[in-house]
């Protein structure tokens, strides 16, 4: 449904581009986790009565292969993974397609995870998950940059993006919302959990570079703030040192504190607020921020704010040392 309604807004129906030339990219991985978990009794009962689809289902290119025939693309598609940095290494990948000139557009979408009991107790053991102390208090669980933070908030959407170049939606003459200067995705070297502040920074300075623009030119970061007190207090860290004295002027907020952690689409629901605040000039609130673990950066609180906001990072950071920034600017008529 999110794909349907891209198309409908991008006017792909009454201004297509040649399907040859248009392409897929889909951010998802493990996307059948609950899917199989919950056939795995009736198929120890009786394995022959499973469904010759499944065969097709359990691969996450399923979604490449349903997308391309419901709108008829031709050219490239594929899915990538990259933990919560699913959807901004879609976003990177659809841009390097387009820019290298293989593709004019590309159609980036975020599955929905929609994770198996065992997943999530997975995620709990580790203690990655929260609100066990608003268990009572749901709405109020989710708090990115809070002292009261526990974990990420288990959050399901799916999103979906029309990337193409300027050449193709000028000659389609069709509204463009917004630029992807460039962006970077850059690792830490390891397997685990833990975020690293410096490869943070490093993959946010390399994006700057990649956009040819400077920290000066930095409106707005809408942060991967997750609410996990060790993975909001290694993020702020690295934001403070790449703004240095430009932390009090720009503005942080997590749309997580909205909607929850999507996982592999959340990424791209984020690219999706940030574009969607450039447009309509503010900043939306970070929920459930009462007791900010520092007083110096500019957090946006529990309401929103109106904003003038031309450039703006979005970061994403996904288990396995996975650091993504993207560089998004406001379309100027």
């Amino acid at each position: 449904i999110s794909a349907m309604e891209t198309w409908q807004q991008a006017a792909l129906a009454e201004h297509p581009i040649e399907a040859s030339r248009t392409g897929i990219v889909v951010a998802a991985q493990n996307t059948s986790d609950k899917y199989t978990y919950d056939l795995i009794n009736s198929f120890q009962e009786n394995p022959e009565y499973l469904s010759p689809s499944y065969a097709l289902h359990f691969m996450d290119t399923d979604y490449v292969g349903i997308l391309s025939e419901v709108f008829g693309i031709l050219g490239e598609g594929f899915t990538v993974g990259g933990a919560s940095a699913c959807g901004n290494v879609a976003l990177l990948r659809a841009h390097q397609i387009i820019r290298d000139s293989e593709m004019d557009a590309c159609l980036v979408v975020g599955a929905l995870a929609d994770l198996s009991p065992m997943a999530l107790q997975g995620f709990h053991n580790i203690g990655a998950m929260g609100g066990h102390r608003y268990a009572e208090q749901p709405q109020k669980a989710c708090r990115p940059f809070d002292k009261n933070h526990e974990g990420f908030i288990y959050g399901q959407a799916a999103a979906a993006l029309f990337l193409e170049s300027i050449t193709s939606a000028n000659k389609r003459n069709v509204p463009i919302l917004g630029y992807l200067l460039g962006g970077a995705m850059l690792l830490d070297g390891t397997h685990c959990a833990n975020p690293n502040g410096e490869g943070e920074l490093r993959v946010m300075q390399q994006a700057l570079k990649k956009a040819g623009i400077g920290v000066e030119d930095i409106d707005y970061i809408n942060t991967h703030g997750t609410s996990s007190p060790l993975g909001d207090k290694t993020e702020l860290k690295a934001i403070q040192t790449l703004l240095k004295d430009r932390i009090h002027e720009v503005p942080l907020n997590s749309t997580k504190s909205i909607t929850g952690h999507c996982l592999w689409s959340t990424s791209l629901v984020e690219a999706i607020a940030t574009i969607i605040q450039m447009h309509d000039k503010f900043v939306h609130p970070n929920l459930n921020l009462e007791h900010p673990i520092s007083e110096n950066a500019l957090f946006v609180k529990n309401e929103s704010k109106s904003c003038e906001i031309k450039t703006a990072l979005s970061n994403a950071f996904g288990f396995g040392g996975i650091n993504t920034a993207l560089v998004l600017s406001r379309f100027e008529n």
